[in-house]
């Protein structure tokens, strides 16, 4: 059962008991034995046993069974209130109870000291019982007579010394709660004996004086009062009744006797005063019946006061009565007397709910009634009312009525809450009640307020101001209840003060020596009265006032709620939240507490907060001083002054510092909250300065990067991610974490306020992987964001979300803050409006979302709704944890400094040393790239898309084909075993404007063969690191390709090759070449010309002149080689040179190649784009004619062919260096140069033939290449053989135009002359047909020279285009799909294809004709 209320409607009729330590006791076991004790607090008349005098008692349990006795258990004792016992019966203490442990052996002397204290301490008691706790079933204890009080009883002689009325209980695991509530029935026995005593006596006295109300005649509070009164009073608990001067009768001389109205006053103040016995003993009935007795005697003698305290007995008799269901008669004595007397004799003999009804009515009638009572007494007689019982009667009233209204009546509910305190129901509704309003119960108990306050002591004074608060708090008044509370902290910060002043001068300490730990009050620290428990050496004093202070402490967080302040965190919102849930609650939170601070004006809650702050200093209770300051700093934080937040931060810091010296509870320094919600305002990732982070990468490209080592066209995932060093570091990768490694976030703290804060520990709140954040701390400066790092390691893989930060600051306990970039709050719709006032304004109303209903009439759909809007926008970083991954460093490598010296075109190779870190995975793939400072100027060219397509041709070679660096492949694959070392080389080439590079190791553990699939690598995806290291290259210049031209080669003369071979036989006896080991250039050059004039057909070779100069400061010698190309090969004059020469230092040199004419089948394609796809071709944007297009296209694919055959290499002459030639530096020089180096598609090819049918036996003689000697007159054969290159078949006619040879065939006259020198067997045009690819045509004609001299015959072939030729079909092959054309290529090709080609045999077939 709760305990009772002391300022309940049913107070008078409740028995308070004081329950007492004796001997030595721990302060828990002590409470443990009054919670036992308390919760059978109530006792029914039918469970007491009769005392051993049987029915002679006044008091006997048999004449009222159905009554019951609540006892008011506490254990705090007030003397201040001694003086008003003769007018309120049941404020003194009838019992005191006296607890004992059994465990802790005290010895009997010590419990009958103990026991002789207490008698001694409250001589007014009437029964002293000692309860021995915990006494084992066995013991002596129990083979006393269980009547103790018995006055025969034996009892065995190891107990006889035990005090009498000593009452053993086992512990609560052999006992129940029966076995206590017997031992309350016994006991209850006896102080219904002690009743019947004590009604004896009072009926002895002739009168009961009224208590002084004065602070004159009420006794001081440092008045010894636990003293016992001088007199001459038989009885001690008949003191403080103001008869020790009457009790004989005083005769001598005139009236000296007591009046017949004051005899008559007096028995009815006894009356009344035996009739409290009654109602506290149960028996309500007979104090009913003596109440109303009394009253009448107190009316008609004009005893107000007694009058009006007997009207109040019997409204609390008719209330028990109503509860316990008996039939209620009410007296004509509590109605007022200008109520008609027909009105007041009646009988409630009615329904149950019409007389509890009738009841409740009369109830505010009978207050005011009371109340006019009192103010008479103090005009008419005066005797006034004391504030004190004045106030709290009204108190009590109105708190009949506040249970009333919410059980709307006097009912069952209402009537067990008000008599026993029983909850309420919590579905009862609105509470409501006809002619009974909230404000007539507001109004009524702010009548409770005494007129002079002041003239109270602090604890009558508190008392009061709790009452009306509490009234109105449960009436939902809570300004009124403020204005109230706020008076209770007036009143009570000053005496607080002076007594912590006081306790400390006693101690001979400062006040603020210590935090007042040491002189709080004699009940926290140490005994106040004799049988205080007395702590152990090794255990600090009993702290008995606990509970009030969490009263106080409830008390004040009602006064901070009306005032809009309230303690809710937002960490209490989201402990139990989901991560989906967590954003939305924290926006909702973080917009409620908005709302909250800017509710209310601020100066009000600053007040209210600093009268808190020095209430429960003057306490002091730690906690709560810690919990408003915070508060206060949360509020008006940074709208105080800066001394003024100084000053808090002060007070903070000491009072954490002084709950964790006093040993109170060592983690009460963590009980505060921080003070503001926005200290995290940003996280993010820091790129880890040791280890890149991992790169996911799909599993196709895995084979991608094999190939490209193959072919240059194919796609290396790693090398074209980073083209330049500012694309390398500029290269945006996912953020991956990995398991196990340590990773670094940038926090951003904020510190608004005046002073230092000081952060114990920060630990990021992680969901979804296992997280261990390292300890760290950090002291954030006054007034400024703050930025650190802090350390983190994930413990699993997954997906890591980070939410925010628990954050520990010195003082408080840890705390969630969400990560908020923005303070600025997302307004509300609606918020501008006005819909509630008052305290329920203090609550944000969230918007609702709109209904599927209202959004479907607009046919918009419910996915469409927006969500609503409210609070800052949160940031949560969303992060991937991928398993463990191996750590590869490079340590080194094998070039001093990592700076190497080159030539242009020498190539070199370095060694890396690398190593890896890591303690449990390998190394299974290794991919090397490098990056280097001719890249980035390279590729903005190419960028910028502005050049011709061959010079884009030209730097896209310089980029892809000429590469700096090269990675010289292992044959078998590569591994690293953890902690294991690995050298991989790389060649360097020295190329111009290369100044320095970087080799980038690609790495990762993939196992390929499936032995050991990792988390997260199902799906085929795998993840590689970076590692990276720089290398400084100085390139300096070796060899310059000067020049490069062509010139035709027809052959040489007799004469010139018999010179060329007389001077060699003078030089050589045997006729043969020289040859030594570096033959000069003269004899490479002759050497060059035989063998061109060894070949069969001289025309289809061209000489290439080479002007090479040596830019180093060394000499060079330099080799220059034609190779032919594979489709040069097997025509049987497959001829190879090469020629070399050594170069001095400054100097230039020539050097002359052969060079076998080149067909190029589509000498007009599109030049290709290396940087694309083999299918993808260079666009030009520079608009061009198509007969230039065609010229520049000409010219780029027979250079091209050029440089498949010419080569150079060149060596310094003493040392090991050597290089490469760059020979991409010349142009075809136009036209000129293309048609030097080309080979005609159709090859034409003119020569003589005897004539078989002569008969004379002349032969036609051939006097060298392409000269022939005939006779005139002679008929012989001109035959023309016709070569198709070209792989589609052509249609030709073929043309011979003959001349003179020193004439010409320029002018008409000199065609007419060749008709009469020479004649012809048919016309000089003739048609081939079709010449397939590949294939030959031959054309013969007869001819006949008539007159003698030299003649040029000239040999041509036309393209025939007729309405039978279709171009599409000329291919005997399928046709095939072509790829979409730019706008140059199809005007070029649509030009082509209109017209008709026409080929020149290129050489001329010279007849010579001789008589």
């Amino acid at each position: 059962m709760p305990t009772p209320d002391p300022l309940s409607f049913t107070a008078p009729s409740h028995i308070r008991v004081l329950l007492a330590p004796v001997g030595r006791i721990k302060r828990a076991k002590f409470y443990e034995f009054v919670e036992r004790l308390q919760v059978v607090n109530t006792v029914r008349l039918e469970d007491v046993s009769l005392d051993s005098r049987g029915t002679k008692t006044t008091f006997s349990p048999l004449s009222f069974p159905n009554g019951q006795i609540i006892y008011t258990l506490t254990t705090s004792y007030n003397t201040e209130h001694e003086y008003l016992d003769g007018l309120e019966m049941h404020r003194r203490t009838y019992m005191v109870i006296a607890i004992a442990d059994y465990h802790e052996r005290n010895s009997v002397a010590d419990l009958r000291a103990g026991i002789q204290d207490l008698n001694f301490q409250y001589p007014k008691a009437l029964l002293f019982p000692l309860v021995m706790f915990d006494t084992p079933i066995g013991d002596d204890l129990f083979s006393r007579d269980t009547h103790l009080w018995k006055e025969d009883g034996e009892v065995s002689s190891n107990v006889a010394e035990y005090p009498k009325l000593t009452i053993p209980i086992p512990s609560k695991y052999e006992s129940s709660v029966a076995s206590i509530k017997s031992v309350m029935s016994d006991l209850t026995g006896l102080l219904l004996s002690g009743f019947a005593r004590l009604s004896k006596d009072l009926q002895t006295l002739p009168t009961i004086e009224a208590p002084a109300s004065g602070d004159n005649e009420r006794p001081r509070p440092n008045t010894r009062m636990s003293l016992p009164v001088p007199g001459t009073l038989p009885n001690p608990a008949l003191s403080n009744l103001g008869v020790g001067s009457r009790l004989t009768t005083m005769t001598g001389f005139g009236n000296a006797s007591i009046s017949e109205k004051e005899r008559s006053r007096g028995k009815a103040r006894i009356n009344i005063a035996i009739a409290s016995l009654h109602l506290m003993a149960g028996f309500v009935t007979d104090a009913f019946r003596e109440f109303t007795e009394g009253a009448l005697a107190a009316k008609n003698n004009g005893d107000f006061l007694w009058h009006g305290k007997a009207l109040e007995g019997l409204g609390v008799c008719l209330v028990i009565m109503a509860y316990m269901g008996l039939d209620l008669q009410i007296p004509t004595v509590v109605f007022p007397a200008t109520t008609p007397l027909s009105e007041t004799k009646w009988r409630l003999n009615g329904a149950v709910t019409d007389t509890l009804e009738t009841l409740f009515s009369m109830m505010p009638e009978l207050l005011n009634t009371i109340l006019g009572l009192y103010s008479r007494a103090g005009t008419f007689n005066s005797e006034p009312v004391p504030a004190l019982v004045q106030s709290e009667t009204i108190i009590r009233f109105c708190k009949l009525m506040v249970v009333a209204q919410q059980c709307h009546g006097l009912n069952a509910n209402s009537l067990g809450n008000i008599v026993l305190g029983t909850p309420l129901p919590a579905n009862l509704g609105k509470p409501q009640l006809k002619n009974l309003s909230r404000g007539d119960i507001a109004s009524m108990v702010m009548k409770a307020y005494p007129n002079n306050l002041q003239s109270l002591t602090v604890v009558d004074a508190a008392s009061i101001l709790g009452g009306m608060a509490s009234v109105l708090d449960r009436i939902e008044f809570k300004r009124k209840k403020a204005l109230v509370t706020r008076e209770l902290l007036k009143l009570l910060v000053p005496s607080l003060i002076q007594a912590r002043v006081v306790g400390a001068a006693e101690t001979g300490l400062h006040p603020t020596a210590s935090g007042g730990e040491e002189f709080r009050p004699a009940s926290r620290n140490g005994p106040s009265r004799p049988g205080t428990p007395q702590p152990l050496e090794s255990e600090g004093g009993l702290d008995g006032d606990e509970a009030d202070i969490v009263r106080t402490s409830r008390l004040l967080d009602d006064l901070c709620a009306a005032y809009g302040i309230t303690h809710d965190t937002l960490s209490q919102a989201i402990e139990t939240s989901t991560d989906e849930e967590k954003n939305t609650l924290l926006r909702k939170n973080l917009a409620d507490a908005n709302h909250s601070r800017s509710f209310g004006w601020l100066s009000l809650k600053v007040g209210v907060l600093r009268s808190c702050i020095l209430l429960t200093e003057a306490i002091p209770d730690y906690e709560a001083i810690l919990r408003y300051t915070t508060k206060l700093l949360e509020i008006a934080g940074t709208e105080l002054s800066k001394g003024e937040q100084g000053k808090l931060a002060e007070s903070f810091t000491r009072t954490v510092g002084l709950a964790r010296k006093s040993g109170l509870d060592e983690d009460m320094g963590g009980v505060a909250e921080y003070w503001d919600d926005y200290l995290l305002r940003d996280i993010e990732l820091v790129e880890s300065q040791t280890w890149k982070p991992p790169i996911p990468h799909a599993a196709a490209e895995l084979s991608a990067v094999t190939e490209a080592s193959k072919n240059p066209f194919i796609y290396n995932p790693f090398a074209s991610k980073h083209t330049t060093v500012t694309s390398l570091s500029s290269t945006t990768i996912k953020t991956l974490l990995v398991e196990s490694e340590p990773v670094d976030f940038l926090m951003t703290l904020q510190n608004p306020f005046d002073f230092e804060i000081q952060i114990d520990s920060v630990a990021l709140d992680v969901t979804g992987v296992k997280f261990e954040t390292l300890p760290a701390s950090v002291v954030i400066g006054a007034y400024r964001q703050h930025t650190y790092i802090i350390t983190g390691i994930p413990q699993s893989s997954g997906t890591m979300k980070l939410l925010g930060a628990r954050i520990k600051v010195y003082g408080c306990k840890e705390k969630f803050f969400p990560i908020i970039p923005d303070v600025r709050m997302v307004p509300v719709d609606g918020e501008d409006k006005i819909k509630k006032v008052g305290v329920g304004a203090m609550k944000l109303d969230h918007p609702r979302p709109k209904s599927h209903i209202s959004s479907n009439s607009n046919n918009i759909r419910a996915s469409q709704i927006p969500q609503p809007s409210f609070g800052p926008d949160l940031k949560q970083l969303s992060i991937n944890v991928i398993p463990a991954q191996p750590k590869l460093s490079i340590t080194h490598t094998s070039l001093p400094q990592n700076a190497i010296m080159v030539l242009e075109g020498e190539k070199q190779v370095f060694t890396v040393h690398v190593k890896n870190e890591s303690d449990s995975v390998a190394v299974d793939f290794v991919a090397i790239s490098f990056v280097d400072s001719t890249t980035e100027p390279v590729t903005n060219a190419i960028s910028q898309k502005q050049g011709l397509p061959a010079e884009v041709y030209e730097l896209e070679v310089i980029l892809y084909k000429k590469k700096a660096f090269e990675w010289i492949r292992p044959e078998e694959k590569v591994t690293i075993k953890p902690g294991g070392t690995g050298v991989f080389k790389v060649q360097v080439l020295g190329k111009p404007g290369l100044t320095s590079g970087k080799v980038v190791v690609d790495y990762g553990f993939i196992d390929r063969d499936g032995e050991k699939k990792k988390e997260g690598e199902g799906s085929g995806g795998w993840y590689t690191r970076r590692t990276e290291t720089d290398i400084t290259i100085t390139v300096n210049a070796a060899v310059e390709l000067v020049r490069m031209d062509f010139l035709p080669w027809s052959g040489v003369s007799s004469s010139l090759l018999a010179e060329h071979l007389e001077t060699q036989q003078l030089h050589n006896g045997n006729g043969e070449f020289s040859k030594s080991k570096f033959p000069t250039r003269n004899e490479q050059v002759r050497e060059l010309f035989t063998r061109l004039s060894n070949v069969d057909n001289p025309s289809t070779y061209a000489l290439v002149l080479i002007d090479i100069r040596n830019s180093w400061p060394h000499p060079l010698r330099v080799s220059m080689g034609f190779n032919p190309a594979e489709e040069d090969t097997g025509t049987g004059d497959d001829m190879r040179f090469t020629a070399s020469d050594t170069i001095p230092a400054g100097h230039s040199t020539r050097l002359i190649l052969p060079l076998k004419r080149v067909y190029v089948s589509n000498p007009t394609a599109p030049i290709p784009s290396l940087s694309k796809t083999q299918r993808q071709y260079v666009v030009s944007l520079t608009k061009v004619s198509p007969e230039l297009e065609r010229v520049t296209r000409e010219g780029f694919w027979y250079k091209e062919a050029v440089l498949q055959r010419i080569s150079g290499i060149w060596e310094e002459v003493g040392t090991e260096r050597q290089g490469v030639v760059e020979c991409r530096n010349f142009r075809m020089g136009g036209s000129r140069g293309v048609d030097v180096v080309k080979a005609e598609e159709v090859e034409i090819t003119v020569t003589l033939e005897d004539d078989g049918e002569a008969g004379d036996g002349v032969e036609v003689k051939s006097a060298g290449r392409g000269r022939w000697s005939v006779k005139t007159g002679h008929f012989f054969k001109v035959k023309v053989t016709v070569r198709n290159r070209g792989a589609k078949k052509v249609r030709l006619i073929s043309r011979l135009l003959p001349c003179l040879r020193f004439v010409g065939g320029s002018t008409g006259s000199a065609g007419l002359e060749m008709t009469r020198r020479a004649g012809f067997n048919g016309t000089l045009q003739k048609s081939l047909g079709w010449i397939k690819g590949g294939g030959e045509g031959t054309v013969e004609m007869g001819m006949v020279v008539i007159a003698s001299g030299e003649y040029e015959i000239l040999g041509c072939v036309e393209e025939v285009k007729g309405d039978d030729y279709d171009e599409e079909d000329v291919d005997d092959g399928t046709k095939k799909s072509r790829e979409p054309l730019e706008v140059e290529q199809r005007l070029l090709e649509e030009m082509i294809r209109g017209e008709r080609k026409v080929w020149y045999a290129r050489d001329v077939c010279n007849v010579v004709a001789s008589d």
